[in-house]
């Protein structure tokens, strides 16, 4: 049996929540009761580099499932001082509370599993700003399909790590956007449910005590956990519009990992139904509509955005390029120490976007500097080799 279950599901929709190009707020990106959207599962890709003026295109990529309804409710409980909400997909709750302006997530629950943190995940801090950060240790109990009894321990790193350019599968263009990427390695530790602390405290006799201890030992499954999540949030939607999700796991007595999940979410703009009593994020949408058409260009405005992966890399390195103006476009791969390595001229394209493969096979392992020159601009990222 595959123990390391009960935490996938929860994974894939931990939301955080975040806002626009710079800074978030509780009442433009707060969970609200009554909300109702869906997303559309596709296949995954990797999410690329971080950074400013990053464009990522999923227009290409293909649909896996249908849709997932996405709801969220007020439980009829609540805490003073403290706004609780229940997160419902998947047929799955989980439970947030919002206290002192922090988001957590208290536990999860359904038909055949729960889980409760007792020392809740951190996920969201308001405000929050492009580059900021939160982390936080977090641990919990809970059964598995009414058989095992599972305890829980890790920690969580979350980080608004990007803006840019968003091209969906709708080939709808999004820009104003901002992605948060959350790390989280955690220890899972399965076991009989008999051999639980609740069942152990109601044994008086040490003999008993002691024949559970035995059980629990030899029957423990305990599995090590490292999963990235990356979500992308659009000015003028209160919950995100894409996001990536990839796990890996290994045995605590090997140590090489596998990918148990690598999958993609889409939440088509025209399913954010919560809208239509949104008046915030409507009245936002209508104002970058003014905002992009007075926009003016200045001498420090980037022409081009871009992205780049996998990263680190061992071989081929795939690039995106959007052209705001006909350019001529040239790469460049430097060394730490900033001696030219080798440059690969492009050429002339026109206005769009366009992809590009580079092969850094021959690149000695370790850090190296990448230079984009786009006519006469210039934009440079880290790279690593393998």
């Amino acid at each position: 049996m595959n123990r390391g279950l009960l935490l996938l599901s929860a994974l894939l929709v931990q939301c955080t929540i975040l806002s626009a190009e710079t800074t978030i707020t509780s009442n433009l990106q707060g969970f609200r009761k009554n909300d109702v959207l869906y997303k559309q599962q596709i296949e995954y890709k990797d999410p690329g580099r971080n950074g400013q003026n990053v464009v990522w295109d999923f227009s290409r990529l293909s649909f896996v499932n249908e849709n997932y309804q996405v709801k969220y409710l007020e439980p009829v409980a609540t805490k003073p001082d403290t706004q609780c909400i229940t997160n419902i997909e998947h047929r799955t709750k989980y439970k947030y509370i919002l206290t002192n302006d922090s988001l957590f997530l208290t536990g999860f629950e359904n038909s055949g599993s729960r889980l409760s943190f007792n020392d809740p995940q951190l996920v969201l801090h308001y405000p929050f700003t492009y580059q900021d950060s939160i982390s936080k240790d977090y641990s919990g109990t809970g059964i598995y399909m009414d058989m095992l009894y599972v305890e829980t321990s890790g920690y969580s790193c979350s980080v608004a790590d990007a803006t840019g350019t968003l091209i969906l599968p709708e080939e709808d263009t999004l820009r104003h956007v901002l992605r948060v990427r959350t790390q989280q390695e955690y220890l899972q530790m399965t076991y009989p449910k008999e051999c639980s602390p609740e069942t152990r405290l109601s044994y008086e006799d040490s003999a008993s005590i002691a024949s559970i201890d035995s059980m629990r030992t030899a029957d423990t499954d305990t599995i090590c956990y490292r999963t990235e999540t990356c979500r992308w949030y659009a000015l003028g939607y209160r919950y995100p519009v894409f996001e990536t999700i990839c796990n890996h796991s290994h045995s605590i007595h090997d140590t090489t990992e596998m990918e148990d999940i690598a999958t993609a979410f889409y939440f088509p703009s025209s399913m954010h139904g919560y809208l239509e009593s949104d008046p915030e994020n409507v009245a936002v949408l209508d104002s970058l509509i003014a905002a992009d058409a007075a926009a003016q260009v200045t001498p420090e405005t980037l022409l081009f955005d871009y992205n780049c992966y996998p990263n680190p890399v061992r071989t081929d390195l795939y690039i995106e390029l959007l052209l705001d103006l006909p350019s001529n476009v040239t790469f460049r791969v430097y060394d730490t120490a900033g001696n030219l390595e080798f440059t690969q001229q492009e050429g002339y394209y026109p206005a769009g976007l366009h992809y590009f493969t580079l092969n850094l096979s021959t690149l000695r392992f370790g850090d190296h500097l990448l230079h984009f020159i786009v006519n006469e601009q210039m934009a440079q990222t880290l790279i690593i080799k393998l």
